[in-house]
């Protein structure tokens, strides 16, 4: 009888540990280990020992963090973040969790990831940007994570990110132009072409058209270093041409968005 019920319990432990959804690598960024490891699709339950990382390395190994190009990070792959906060959108906190593999090829820049987590341990959306911070924008609610996503060229663009109730995911609430777009270019370092000053626009929170909501302002000069038609290229201290640039995103109350003034 004892054996019966041995064989019946490891069977009920197999089939359930396949029928364990998992993530799709190109779809959030993050892979799972192994079907028996305590990271699943569902729950990560390694966040009961918030604020504290009891172990370190198993922490990193159940989250593998893939770089860019799809290759496998580095030994010295570590968590460089793990805060939980509350952001606009729940009543709840999420987690947010950075992983850094030093460095690698311009592919992977900036060569770290930061991976969010709701308040139950569920994987609501992942990101690949060079700094973020918790921005409060919309007056008495809770604040916005703001993100800087640039590319190993130096062009880059900001993200706004709330959580969204219907998806459960983390969605970007700036709304215009293709953020990569020169058109909305709000960081730009690449001193061959162009850059802005400083690098990352003056970001201004405000209400910009008096309606009471307050809005997205990105402003700095813009600094052009070479003239397509001749092919010459100039310095920062004497730039072929200079000019104001400014990007207003207005919010949208209807819609909960901030798009982008024309």
């Amino acid at each position: 009888m004892k054996k019966t019920l041995l064989i019946f319990l490891l069977l009920l432990n197999i089939i359930s540990c396949n029928n364990k959804p998992k993530l799709d690598d190109k779809d959030n960024g993050l892979r799972i280990n192994k079907c028996l490891s305590r990271t699943y699709f569902r729950y990560f339950d390694l966040f009961l020992d918030y604020p504290k990382i009891k172990d370190s390395t198993i922490f990193v190994e159940n989250l593998i963090l893939p770089n860019a190009s799809g290759s496998e990070p580095k030994a010295d792959s570590r968590i460089t973040f793990f805060k939980k906060v509350n952001i606009y959108g729940s009543s709840k906190p999420i987690y947010i969790v950075e992983g850094s593999w030093g460095e690698g090829c311009m592919a992977d820049y900036p060569w770290k990831i930061q991976v969010f987590f709701d308040w139950k341990g569920k994987f609501i959306g992942s990101e690949s940007a060079d700094s973020f911070a918790m921005v409060n924008v919309l007056k008495n609610q809770y604040p916005l994570l703001m993100m800087l996503v640039t590319t190993g060229k130096g062009f880059g663009w900001h993200c706004f990110y709330k959580y969204d109730k219907d998806s459960c995911k983390l969605v970007d609430m700036l709304v215009g132009d293709d953020h990569g777009d020169s058109q909305n270019m709000t960081y730009c370092s690449n001193d061959w072409y162009e850059i802005n000053v400083p690098y990352s626009l003056n970001l201004l929170i405000k209400d910009y058209n008096n309606d009471g909501y307050n809005d997205i302002i990105f402003y700095g000069k813009c600094l052009v270093l070479y003239d397509e038609k001749t092919g010459e290229h100039y310095t920062t201290e004497k730039p072929f041409d200079k000019f104001d640039v400014e990007y207003v995103f207005l919010y949208n109350k209807e819609k909960d968005q901030f798009v982008l003034k024309n």
